[in-house]
């Protein structure tokens, strides 16, 4: 699911996505309102109090701004390891519920038992002052900031990490690199891949932009599900032992130009023509006409592996680890995970919970791969991937163009692949970032290859360094001219900070579009507060260092959830704050951006 997980509610209409909105069923129904809204595993309904015959009955001016809304309440689940569930609400908030989905699996136990639901009401700080002896008339009422301070999920956030051993900071900041997929697709090879490793070799020698990782990602296999089996004239053998060692070799090269060696694979699925489909029919899932599931994305036709079966697990196992410990890649990008955990009859233990699955078979990778690797997860359910990942996709592919291209349908403006999307995403789950994960927004594309115009661009890029996400460039780096690598530079190195989305609860309130759910404020801090600085200075470590990988990590310090983590008064906004020198004072940074 790609739609973010915030709404709001304006004048007393709900405010949704149409892919969030659905007839109801199971609620008390009417006419004048037929619709109620979904979302999966956590929400947020906030209300902004922004109505006339409100305000003056309660005689406060509310400015519609999150930082000063009004009543929130905040719906989640603590985690999906058993089940997953989704919360709905009618359109008059008379209803709110919770669901947990057990599909079949009452039938195989007695004993069943949920995942924690987390409900919290956060009121307003309106308050009036206590009535003094020596005034008759009472004092008029006085308005706080809220008790949230701009974030109503943060308690929320902050749980869910902490049930689940989130640690965003054990295996370092956020990444900046490369990755070859949005300018070759499956069109790699070893030349190639090795004339641009030499190229952001040479923007980290010579200061250019530095690039800490680089991925290899798909092309390189003949199938997807034989992962072992190369294209043998992009990939050729290098060894003299029979073996093909040129993903080994791949990987050195990357470690010789002083870059972390990344991988994509996508453990879970398969192709319908791979040796592994014709080897193992009994791995694949199977939907309710008894044929195989089709675990499709737009434009490919795959299967997904049936990850109740120990058969699958250890095959996926064994996979992983052959690419971390036998050919020594450091970072795994982990595509098309939800195929583990597609809905079918016929499985290996009907018992498991969908939830179940998708959490069994990540820790199964995480143990395959070890402590030290960075994993970063991509079409992925949310919920079990907590505390397992490093890094986590949160948009849909970024796309060479603003809005989904043709053939695609165009007016699908939240999952398919676009630039707007991605854009809209990232925004809308910028909460998540140094908290469950470091978040991938999906890489920057420069080149003038794309369809995208400087504009859009520069905007792109502005949402990945406000938003505090991964970095990845994704083109042809000898063809990329100075101008649009200048853009990469201006945001390079990351600050490691998440920039406050301020008005996420109430996109386009002020032109009173209810829905658009596209925020376009987003605002960061600079300051050379002492105790802001004293912070940033003691992170895990104590790195001593003042490059700008250090730089970024005392500043994600600051940012990041840490198991605990001492309190800090929330007026600081450390989360939001970018640490800078001694005597430049404090100021702030803000995006301002007209979307739609």
């Amino acid at each position: 699911d790609d739609d973010d997980h915030h709404r709001t509610l304006q004048d007393q209409h709900l405010s949704t996505n149409q892919n969030h909105v659905a007839m109801s069923s199971t609620l008390p129904n009417n006419n004048d309102d037929p619709f109620y809204y979904t979302s999966d595993f956590y929400t947020c309904i906030t209300s902004s109090l922004n109505d006339e015959n409100q305000k003056r009955s309660n005689r406060i001016h509310t400015p519609i701004s999150d930082e000063y809304n009004g009543p929130s309440l905040v719906m989640g689940f603590l985690s999906q390891k058993r089940q997953y569930g989704i919360i709905t609400a009618d359109a008059s908030l008379t209803y709110l519920t919770m669901h947990c989905s057990f599909q079949n699996t009452l039938a195989y136990s007695t004993n069943i038992q949920t995942d924690w639901a987390y409900v919290q009401l956060l009121t307003s700080c309106t308050t009036q002052p206590p009535k003094r002896q020596s005034s008759p008339q009472p004092l008029p009422l006085f308005r706080y900031p809220s008790s949230y301070d701009e974030e109503p999920m943060a308690h929320y956030l902050h749980s869910v990490a902490s049930h689940n051993h989130a640690k965003p900071l054990s295996r370092g900041p956020p990444l900046a690199g490369w990755c070859s997929w949005y300018h070759y697709y499956e069109n790699i090879d070893v030349f190639t891949l090795k004339e641009n490793f030499g190229i952001l070799g040479d923007f980290n020698r010579q200061k250019k932009m530095g690039s800490e990782v680089a991925v290899v990602d798909d092309g390189y296999i003949t199938a997807w599900g034989d992962w072992d089996s190369f294209k043998p004239k992009s990939f050729p053998s290098t060894g003299n032992n029979g073996l093909n060692n040129s993903m080994r070799d791949i990987a050195s090269e990357i470690s010789k130009n002083e870059m972390k060696p990344g991988l994509w694979m996508a453990p879970y699925a398969c192709d319908k023509f791979s040796k592994l489909a014709k080897l193992h029919p009994e791995w694949i899932i199977k939907n309710d006409a008894g044929r195989y599931a089709n675990s499709s994305n737009c434009g490919k036709f795959f299967y997904g592996l049936d990850a109740t079966n120990p058969e699958v697990l250890d095959y996926a196992y064994r996979c992983v680890h052959r690419a971390v410990h036998q050919w020594g890649y450091r970072l795994l990008k982990l595509d098309f995970l939800y195929a583990a955990c597609l809905e079918g009859n016929g499985k290996y233990n009907p018992s498991m919970t969908r939830a179940e699955v998708m959490s069994t078979a990540l820790r199964n990778l995480r143990n395959a791969a070890g402590p030290n690797v960075e994993l970063i997860g991509c079409g992925c359910p949310l919920g079990p991937a907590v505390g397992v990942v490093d890094s986590m996709r949160v948009s849909a592919d970024v796309g060479p163009t603003w809005y989904p291209a043709l053939p695609l349908p165009w007016w699908d403006e939240g999952t398919l692949p676009s630039l707007r999307a991605m854009v809209r995403n990232s925004l809308t789950r910028a909460s998540l970032s140094h908290r469950w994960w470091h978040n991938d927004p999906d890489c920057l594309l420069l080149g003038r290859t794309t369809s995208l115009n400087d504009n859009e661009v520069r905007s792109a890029a502005t949402v990945v360094a406000m938003t505090g996400g991964m970095l990845l460039l994704s083109d042809d780096l000898s063809m990329l001219d100075s101008s649009r690598l200048r853009v990469a530079q201006v945001v390079y190195p990351l600050t490691g900070v998440t920039g406050m989305v301020l008005d996420v609860h109430n996109a386009n309130a002020a032109e009173g579009i209810a829905g658009s759910g596209f925020p376009s404020l987003v605002r960061l801090w600079c300051s050379d507060d002492k105790d802001i600085m004293n912070q940033a200075m003691i992170y895990e470590g104590n790195d001593e260092r003042e490059d700008s990988i250090s730089q970024t990590l005392r500043n994600s310090f600051l940012a990041s959830f840490r198991p605990n983590k001492p309190w800090s008064d929330p007026r600081m906004r450390s989360r939001n704050c970018v640490p800078v020198c001694d005597g430049l004072g404090t100021w702030s940074i803000a995006s301002i951006s007209n979307w739609s």
